[in-house]
Parts: C-alpha cells; structure tokens; sequence
C-alpha cells in the first residue's frame, strides 16, 4: 500500500463520523483521503452504560469503519498512532509504518485522567479505550466481585447504576460532590437512584494513588480491592 494521501482523518471521533456520513451520501472532495483508527469499530460513549445494563446490544452502540469508508470512497487504515510528525505531516504507526499526507484532521477524542499506582494489586480499567473496556468488562462478569467507580461526573454515575447488581458492591467515589455543575434536581434524583440501588457514595473525597490493593486520599486509606473502573475527566495531552 502506498503512505502518500492529500487527506488523513486520524481517529474516529464523531466529527471525522459525521463527516464520512456527509460524504457517503454526496461527492466527496478530490484525492486520495484516508482514515486511520486503531480499532475497525467507533463506539458512542453515550450508550455505554446501556450497554453493560443490557439495554442494547454492542451492534447498536457502534458503527463499522470499513463499511462507513467504503460507502465514503475512503481508505480505512487499521494501526494504532504512536507519534505525529506535524512538520511533514506524517503518522507513525505502532508496525513501524509512516503514513503521509498534505492535510491531516485530527479527531482522536481523549482518556481518563488516571491515579498514580504501585504494585499490581487492583487492576485500573479505563472507560476508554472503548472496545478494550467492553472486553474487560465482560470478562470481569464472569467471576463478580466488588469494585470501586472513579469519576463523579454523569459518566461515573451512569456506569455505577448501570454495574449496580452485577457486582457484589459498588462503590463510587467523587473528588467533589456528585455531578456537580448540574441541576440540583437532577442531583437529588441521581442520588436517590444510587442510593436505592446500594451503591457506596464517597463525595468530597478525592483519590491521588493507588498502592497494591488500596486507594489512597489526602494520605488516608478510602477503600481496598482489587477493580477500579476509572471514567474521570480527560487527562491533559
């Protein structure tokens, strides 16, 4: 396969989605455009706690790249994007391969900031990726035990509800109070629904680091285990 391309879209965020959706249904611009993502799926956050409630299935909560680009008259280029050469510009690919391009759009979304952690006592599993925690997630269902939520936010609260019952306990843990910035109505209703659900509420209480099996905050212990899904806000690049 030839590197060289006029365009690459690198990731599959919803505005490199909308614009492949624009373009499978219209003339696309000239030349040779290329989509690079590390997954063959795009999955939408929204609809992931859905999911592990069972409300959907994985086919309806994520859209196939290669059909997409196909319908688009797009190149999709499966490989995972280790360095960007802004410069050139150039991608480098985890294979070693270097795509190049005239123009390239970044769309590349973000991760969960993540606690400093020692030892390899509770294993982090991060909301994103989103195909690497649905897998995870699945495999963990098969031998329940409890585990703690980092994230007051409506990802955090969203998931929580949606773990509730096919964990022993849960346990959700929020730096401040729990969706804070939003409604005070809303606030209420999550709370009840959490608390109806027995999910453990730790608010105003944030976590620095994790050592073997424990977290730690504000130098205290608040929790040991040995899961913690993190879905806190993004980490900066």
């Amino acid at each position: 396969m030839s590197t060289d391309f006029d365009l690459l879209l690198a990731g599959a965020g919803h505005s490199h989605l909308g614009v492949l959706r624009q373009w499978a249904s219209r003339e696309r611009p000239m030349g040779r455009i290329g989509l690079v993502s590390a997954e063959p799926h795009a999955w939408y956050s929204g609809m992931m706690p859905g999911l592990i409630a069972e409300h959907y299935q994985a086919r309806q909560c994520r859209v196939a790249l290669p059909k997409l680009c196909a319908a688009a008259k797009v190149e999709f280029v499966q490989g995972t994007m280790v360095a960007l050469l802004p410069e050139t510009p150039e991608l480098l690919l985890a294979t070693g391969e270097t795509l190049r391009s005239t123009w390239m759009s970044l769309n590349l979304g973000s991760l969960p900031g993540v606690p400093e952690q020692s030892g390899d006592g509770m294993e982090l599993l991060s909301v994103k990726p989103f195909a690497n925690f649905i897998r995870r997630w699945q495999q963990w269902q098969e031998t329940p035990e409890p585990l703690a939520v980092l994230g007051g936010g409506a990802a955090g609260v969203e998931l929580a509800l949606a773990m509730a019952g096919r964990m022993p306990v849960i346990h959700l843990f929020s730096d401040g109070e729990l969706l804070a910035g939003h409604p005070p109505r809303l606030r209420r209703l999550a709370l009840r629904h959490l608390q109806r659900a027995e999910v453990q509420i730790h608010e105003q209480t944030p976590i620095q680091a994790v050592h073997g099996n424990t977290l730690i905050g504000d130098g205290q212990i608040r929790w040991r285990g040995r899961r913690l899904v993190v879905a806190t806000g993004p980490s900066p690049l």
